[in-house]
């Protein structure tokens, strides 16, 4: 019997998975004999990530490790990067020849290799178990670079070329180690201190390397080569295609020059077609219902407001994605190809030669097109492009940049768009924030305190029954989530984000209302006239679903 069956079936006799559990995760090693049983485990949400390593170290006789009480940034090195990801191995400690590793599962083929290579280097190997969370936080932090880079001090100041300042490897190491973790974005900015590289996990930002100041100009020039984004340009965007982990992937990269130095900030492009989803996004049922009315009108405007970095791309994606392509001509203009949407004709955004938004408009009027999606209008004459495609019966969906339904429609207004053709085209408008989510395996749920349940309460009471979700009740106790934060969460407290949002349908009533305004008073009383969900009721929503904290939602 091998280990990993072996493993399964102590869990299931000690109670600490139960037996039909150990049958799903066995057919699933079955169907996918690649597949790590740890990660099932963990990701599955069969078992905490820790309690998981503390059993297998039972298991398998090895003391446990908790890499958070080590200081392990010394000795990282001391494994080759390869053999740390392909064995799920850490370095953590030296004494003499002896090393300590930690493993978060000891596979007999893990511990031939690892032996092997210790014998051929010298060294003498101790063996840990360890979490997988742990293990993944420290593999972020790995330092494969060479030692003539390791070494250099911000003084140093002569470099001659990629003989000394090994770029490539430097740019490999940070992908390579982006994608094992599962970063969702790469940040590296430049100062007259250094350079600095940090991954967003679960949405927030954790430094993972600092690099010399003399590497800026080599590491820099060599990405922004690669993704042909000129190099005196302030601001700009490029593609990178790069191999790495034996993968052929694509990378967005985007380039800005500030007055404190230059940030480079890469996001993995899936060459496969992505899934978008509203409800893992965060909209409820009620939002859900009016965005499904809006994308099944054949023509009109549906447009999504928020702020920088609120998700409206990946909610026009989403929307699109519920479009059927093989009966509809879709296309989307994007300023810069983010993911693959299998049957829909996108084209990328390049003003720079010549291309954009209103010129890419006025050549689709040729062409017909049932369905638009523009990712963004942003200038007067995008906005008189997408009007007057949209008064040609074309459907149009696209975003722009606003705090709120209110504030999004005076934008539009103030890009010269006239109020009565405005709203003669539009169908459905939508305002959506990011909040961050709570942690599942550290939040715990507490009772408000009399003066939240009564802000609460006070603040939902004029919402009609009929939105809100089933299993709300605004007539007894009301709970929340409360954590304290743990290895899962880096200690926040919270894990990835998701959306709060607002949107109505236009109806005849609406429609005639916002024929005229000039104002934004006029805007909100027009829309006061609705029986709508506001963002900040959604958000208080979530809070009595457990899906984020109250403090985070009255902070927003």
């Amino acid at each position: 019997m091998s280990k990993v069956k072996e493993l399964l079936n102590y869990l299931a006799h000690h109670d600490y998975l139960p037996t039909k559990y150990r049958e799903e995760i066995q057919v699933l090693l079955d169907n996918q004999p690649e597949a790590n049983v740890i990660e099932l485990l963990v990701r599955g949400g069969f078992m905490e990530s820790e309690n998981l390593a503390r059993v297998e170290a039972e298991f398998f006789n090895f003391p446990y490790v908790n890499l958070e009480d080590k200081s392990s940034i010394d000795f990282l090195d001391l494994l080759p990067f390869e053999l740390a990801r392909d064995c799920g191995a850490i370095c953590f400690d030296k004494e003499n020849e002896s090393l300590s590793l930690a493993l978060i599962f000891p596979e007999v083929s893990t511990i031939r290799k690892l032996n092997s290579w210790a014998s051929e280097s010298g060294f003498y190997l101790k063996y840990y178990i360890c979490s997988l969370l742990d293990y993944e936080k420290e593999l972020a932090h790995y330092e494969m670079i060479e030692p003539a880079v390791k070494d250099m001090t911000v003084e140093e100041k002569e470099v001659s070329g990629f003989e000394v300042v090994p770029i490539d490897k430097i740019v490999n190491t940070i992908l390579t180690q982006a994608t094992t973790v599962g970063a969702e974005e790469i940040m590296i900015d430049s100062s007259s201190s250094g350079v600095r590289v940090r991954f967003r996990l679960g949405g927030l930002l954790t430094t993972v390397l600092s690099l010399p100041l003399t590497v800026k100009d080599h590491l820099f020039g060599f990405l922004k080569g690669l993704a042909q984004v000129p190099f005196e340009d302030a601001v700009g965007i490029g593609q990178l295609d790069l191999i790495v982990n034996k993968k052929e992937l694509r990378f967005s990269l985007s380039a800005l020059k500030t007055n404190e130095g230059e940030k480079l900030v890469i996001k993995e492009i899936s060459k496969k077609e992505s899934k978008f989803d509203l409800e893992s996004l965060g909209f409820g049922s009620h939002l859900k219902g009016i965005i499904n009315k809006g994308l099944t009108e054949s023509k009109g405007k549906i447009i999504i407001f928020g702020e920088t970095g609120s998700g409206r791309t990946t909610t026009l994606y989403s929307l699109l994605k519920q479009l059927n392509p093989q009966e509809k001509h879709i296309v989307s203009l994007e300023n810069s190809l983010e993911s693959n949407l299998s049957g829909i004709s996108q084209l990328q955004m390049k003003p720079e030669s010549g291309l954009d938004y209103s010129q890419a408009i006025r050549g689709l009027l040729r062409h017909q097109p049932d369905v638009v999606a523009l990712e963004e209008i942003n200038n007067q004459a995008t906005a008189e492009s997408a009007l007057h495609l949209a008064m040609t019966g074309a459907h149009i969906i696209t975003s722009s940049e606003a705090s709120g339904l209110v504030d999004g429609l005076s934008r539009l207004l103030k890009l010269k768009m006239d109020s009565y053709h405005l709203s003669s085209v539009l169908n459905t408008i939508i305002a959506q924030r990011l909040v961050k989510r709570v942690c599942p395996h550290c939040g715990s749920i507490q009772e408000m305190t009399t003066d939240e349940s009564d802000f609460v309460k006070q603040e939902l009471s004029i919402v009609p029954r009929e939105k809100l979700p089933r299993g709300i009740d605004l007539s007894g106790k009301l709970f929340k989530m409360q954590s304290d934060g743990c290895s899962w969460c880096d200690h926040s407290g919270y894990l990835g984000k998701m959306a709060v949002a607002e949107g109505v349908s236009v109806d005849e009533g609406l429609r005639s209302d916002l024929s005229s305004v000039q104002k934004k008073s006029e805007i909100r009383a027009a829309l006061d006239k609705l029986d709508r969900l506001t963002m900040y009721q959604d958000g208080l929503i979530k809070v009595l679903q457990g899906r984020t904290t109250l403090d985070e939602i009255v902070s927003k």
